[in-house]
Formats: C-alpha cells, sequence, structure tokens
C-alpha cells in the first residue's frame, strides 16, 4: 500500500513539474520584487519597480527578443492603461523556477541564475495615466524586435493593490 501512495505522490509532483512552466512560460511580472499583495502609494513622488523574469529555458521571456524602446507599463483602470515613460536594467532579482512555486526552500524573491528585466517608472506617470484605488493588475508590455509594429506580447499580470493614503492625525 505504502508503494502506491509513494507512487501516487511521485507522479502528482511529476504532472504538477510538467504543467506549471507551461502556466507560467510567458514572462512572469513581479511588482515590486519581494513584496507581496505589492502596496502601491498615490502620493508617493518615487518610482515603481517591475521585474519580468528572464528564460531559463522552461519559464521566464527571451528578453533578446524584446524590442526595450517600445517598453511599457499596463495597468487594468476600466480598461487597459499604458504608460511608456520607463527605465529598465537587466538584474536576477527574481526566481521564475517552477520548484520556487511548490514550497521548495528557495525563496522566490531570491534570483535564479537568470538576468530578469527590471522597469522602473513614475508612480505620478502612473497617476497621470489613470491609476486609481480599484486597479487590481499591472504587466510590463512590449514589442518583439523585429516584428510588425501592431505585434505586442505582454508579461503575466501581478496583482496590485493601490492606496491613496489621506493624512494621519499630527
Amino acid at each position: 500500500m505504502k508503494i502506491v501512495k509513494y507512487t501516487l505522490i511521485v507522479l502528482t509532483m511529476l504532472a504538477l513539474l510538467v504543467s506549471i512552466p507551461a502556466v507560467m512560460a510567458h514572462g512572469n511580472t513581479d511588482v515590486k520584487p519581494g513584496s507581496d499583495p505589492n502596496p502601491i502609494n498615490m502620493k508617493e513622488r518615487g518610482v515603481l519597480t517591475i521585474a519580468v523574469a528572464g528564460f531559463d529555458g522552461v519559464n521566464g521571456t527571451d528578453l533578446s527578443t524584446i524590442d526595450l524602446d517600445t517598453l511599457q507599463v499596463q495597468f487594468n483602470a476600466n480598461g487597459q492603461k499604458n504608460v511608456t515613460n520607463v527605465t529598465y536594467r537587466f538584474d536576477d532579482v527574481i526566481n521564475a523556477s517552477p520548484l520556487a512555486d511548490l514550497g521548495t526552500p528557495t525563496p522566490v524573491t531570491t534570483g535564479d541564475g537568470y538576468m530578469d528585466l527590471v522597469v522602473k517608472v513614475k508612480v505620478q506617470d502612473l497617476v497621470s495615466a489613470g491609476l486609481a484605488t480599484f486597479v487590481h493588475q499591472m504587466n510590463v508590455g512590449w514589442q518583439v524586435n523585429g516584428s510588425d509594429p501592431v505585434e505586442w506580447e505582454e508579461s503575466t499580470w501581478d496583482e496590485i493593490r493601490v492606496m491613496n493614503p489621506g493624512k494621519g492625525p499630527k
């Protein structure tokens, strides 16, 4: 009986390892890497960091296919809104490994050895574009190198929590 039980566990784990990359294979996004549920203060004057997982052969995005001049941050507010005034860099900031999502000891906020695309956008540019307290998701979009101008790719959407704090007690 134990052999059957262990066989079922192993088969279930293998099925998960095969199916998770298929779901995650399209540009994993992490808004504010290391933070969850990704709070955004609309009164903030700083920048918001969003990372797109680099390619590891199974998960993430092949960053070499991105036309970096077309990067934009997208969010859903009564339809999709876009902000094109962004800066970027490459750094290993998130772990897109499917094992990280299965509760293995490797924290998701550590690198996985693959460069990620780190995009920064001014919070006030997001507010000017229509960021509001009811927005719930954000991602990064781009054009593929050498593609038709109307062909866009985008990373997966990550959940955000928009805050518009009032004045506190003095």
